[in-house]
């Protein structure tokens, strides 16, 4: 809970993921369930933060509440059903998920990933119950479990089926018929309340290509992996050997329990457990390979979380296995301690520092270029002072990652001749451009590349091609006209790589 706490005081401004959030939950409810695809969470989610706001304020500060009661709310979601549902200490668990650098930097953060996590493992206790006596209070258990937990959600979909099947797979072999209907009915409920979903998606799929990249399962594997052992490489191979033993330990155990005694649930439990591990890698697995989104950390806590407390009520088949489950959590807990409270202190955006220098120095005449065009989101949010400022192309909207006209601008044959003309104008005037972010800047004489427009049925593959470009065309623009340039000094300390820009000022033509 300390870890929890001193990441509130100093994570900082809202980062660019987190700032869409924000943006597209202030908006109108209507809007929210029509835009609801541009931040990956379904609506429930965008209206939980939007009754927020209205109890509490939108302010940084207010949110990154919201974000510290989400990551507490895991560690008791974690107890409970580790307690509740497997009848052990989650040891593992905690060792592994609540000093873990991924779920303090990502967890704890505006986004759905830290509720969807607590909301799944709800869902595993449910499922669990309901396999081991299909009564009607387990049914509507489980039913409410699965429906918030995909509601919260959407990549959760593929671990709930997961953890049906697990469910299935206890009823089938324990020769309980009514645990089958249940969960066959359970997801067939949520499969249903997802269709009104069906409209918007179909929607985003004019421009989700901009998002989507091929993906094998080297990279799924490797993106997992890095994230359940950040920063600590080694850690991967202490997951992977807990796997292995967790699986064969439990595999054997269960031979030499008594098949079919509806009072021994601890066998039935391990059964589900088993089942439910190895078919939850292979879900999310399918379900990145498929939808073909580059592999990012935020994307695995729901599976983390649901691992580390399978490894917990697996490997207790046995003295052998729970000391090495002692060993191994002790192991964790020391390799992890020093560097989770360096994560605490690293700050997931400079732009309010950023922002701040701009609102005290920059002119009402003075031009702002946020680049790339997705830092506007978070500059949209900061933005306190009176000079006017553009994105690298220049978009209509900046609450939100508006795909949809970034796409549009690189159909376009000259897609930054507004920015050009702005730079052009204000330079010429007298005054600065502050450019926020980052340029790049080709060598003396060198010349970027001039993109044509995009085609439309390829234009994925290229968004990443043409920010790079975008951003040395203004690089050369300023390198070729202005007659001075230089940094402007933000103060420095720790900041996420996914968002740490530079401030850059420039001024007078040639």
């Amino acid at each position: 809970m300390a870890l929890h706490a001193l990441r509130l005081i100093h994570a900082g401004p809202l980062w660019r993921d987190e700032a869409a959030v924000a943006g597209l939950a202030s908006l109108p409810v209507r809007d929210i369930l029509t835009w609801f695809p541009h931040e990956a969470f379904p609506p429930l989610f965008h209206l939980i933060v939007k009754t927020w706001a209205a109890c509490f304020g939108g302010a940084d500060r207010t949110f990154r509440l919201f974000g510290l009661l989400a990551g507490l709310a895991l560690l008791a979601q974690i107890w409970w059903t580790t307690r509740r549902t497997l009848g052990t200490v989650p040891l593992l668990a905690l060792a592994l998920v609540a000093i873990s650098p991924s779920f303090l930097l990502f967890g704890d953060s505006l986004r759905g990933y830290g509720l969807g996590s607590v909301a799944i493992l709800a869902a595993f206790g449910a499922f669990a119950r309901l396999a081991l006596r299909p009564d009607r209070r387990a049914l509507a258990g489980a039913a409410a479990a699965a429906l918030l937990s995909v509601h919260l959600l959407l990549h959760n979909s593929p671990l709930l089926l997961a953890l049906g099947l697990a469910a299935i797979g206890v009823g089938i072999l324990r020769r309980r018929p009514r645990v089958i209907a249940a969960v066959a009915g359970i997801g067939a409920v949520t499969a249903l309340s997802l269709l009104p979903y069906a409209g918007p998606i179909r929607a985003m799929r004019s421009w989700s290509v901009l998002v989507q990249v091929p993906v094998g399962p080297r990279e799924i594997l490797a993106e997992m992996a890095r994230t359940a052992s950040a920063p600590v490489d080694t850690l991967r191979w202490v997951w992977l050997l807990l796997l292995v033993l967790a699986l064969v330990g439990a595999a054997l155990a269960l031979k030499r329990d008594a098949p079919g005694e509806e009072e021994a649930t601890q066998p039935d439990l391990r059964l589900y457990s088993l089942l439910a591990l190895p078919l939850a890698i292979l879900a999310q697995w399918i379900f990145l390979a498929t939808a073909g989104y580059t592999p990012r950390p935020w994307y695995f806590l729901p599976l983390l979380a649901l691992a580390a407390v399978c490894l917990d009520g697996l490997l207790t088949a046995s003295p052998l296995l729970r000391g090495t489950r002692l060993g191994a959590a002790l192991l964790a807990s020391l390799t992890l301690a020093l560097p989770a409270l360096a994560f605490t202190r690293e700050r997931m955006s400079n732009m309010d520092l950023v922002a701040d220098r701009i609102a005290a120095e920059a002119k009402p005449g003075d031009l702002v270029i946020v680049l790339p065009w997705y830092y506007g989101i978070s500059y949209h949010r900061q933005d306190r002072g009176k000079a006017p400022w553009m994105t690298v192309p220049d978009l209509a909207d900046h609450r939100m990652h508006r795909y949809d006209l970034v796409k549009a601008r690189m159909e376009e044959p000259e897609p930054l001749r507004d920015v050009a003309e702005a730079l052009e104008r204000t330079l010429r005037s007298g005054h600065r451009v502050w450019v926020a972010g980052r340029v790049d800047f080709p060598p003396p004489g060198a010349q970027p590349l001039d993109l044509p427009p995009a085609p439309q049925s390829r234009a994925g593959w290229l968004e990443f091609a043409y920010v790079q470009v975008w951003s040395q065309q203004i690089g050369a623009f300023l390198r070729d006209h202005a007659t001075h340039g230089g940094r402007a000094p933000i103060p420095s300390g720790p900041v996420s790589g996914f968002e740490r820009l530079d401030l850059l000022v420039f001024s007078g033509w040639r």
